[in-house]
């Protein structure tokens, strides 16, 4: 697992390097995110990006990686007295069809990827990643979370096309087992990497993991 991680960070880094230079200062840090920031460091990666600003002061960041998946970066809690100033970052990427997708199905991709979530919302799919820099954030370590999301959305797309109608939720849960969600991304072609082996751990752990003791456990 520890080679599989390290090979995404230099696989990130080599897109950098792909585009100009290596990456800059990747353990410089930083405690806050800033669209100037973020921009400059998607530059950095050749990942195209527009800062786009409202009338509320939202400010969100629309982004194209090389393989063409787009994504949007959505800054939360934000300074009140800096709203350029952020200590949360949101990666978002959708994907929408007519027939919508069976909701039990896209959420087990997230059970068994716990890098990031996923979910439906109306017709679309949304997978998730939110980034916090409390207490500071290194550049590489940014920079690794954006590449290991796009790795994780173009498989996504992939599992999608094998994910049931909306209709499936209809009666019976569309929610699978990891075994039958492990055949879903076999099915997909979605097998190798990092994602992978995540799935595979999980997969195991669940089956081989003892009944869950009864809790009772009460929040005051």
């Amino acid at each position: 697992m520890k080679r599989t991680i390290l090979g995404v960070a230099a696989f990130i880094f080599s897109i950098a390097g792909a585009h100009g230079q290596a990456l800059n200062a990747p353990s410089s840090s930083t405690d806050a995110f800033t669209p100037a920031y973020i921009s400059s460091l998607l530059d950095e990666l050749g990942i195209t990006n527009a800062v786009q600003r409202f009338e509320n002061e939202e400010v969100i960041i629309a982004a194209q990686a090389p393989n063409g998946l787009r994504f949007l970066m959505v800054f939360y809690a934000c300074n009140p007295e800096d709203k350029n100033s952020c200590l949360g970052l949101n990666l978002r990427a959708g994907w929408r069809r007519a027939e919508g997708y069976a909701k039990g199905a896209v959420h087990d991709f997230g059970a068994m990827y716990p890098f990031a979530k996923s979910y439906v919302s109306g017709e679309g799919a949304v997978l998730s990643r939110y980034l916090t820099a409390d207490y500071g954030v290194a550049k590489g370590n940014i920079a690794v979370n954006v590449g290991v999301f796009i790795n994780f959305a173009q498989n996504f797309a992939s599992y999608l096309s094998a994910v049931p109608a909306a209709e499936a939720d209809r009666g019976v849960s569309a929610s699978l087992t990891p075994d039958v969600s492990r055949r879903l991304l076999s099915a997909a072609g979605v097998e190798a990497g990092h994602e992978a082996l995540i799935a595979a751990n999980f997969a195991d752990h669940v089956n081989d993991a003892p009944p869950a003791p009864s809790l009772k456990i009460e929040n005051r």
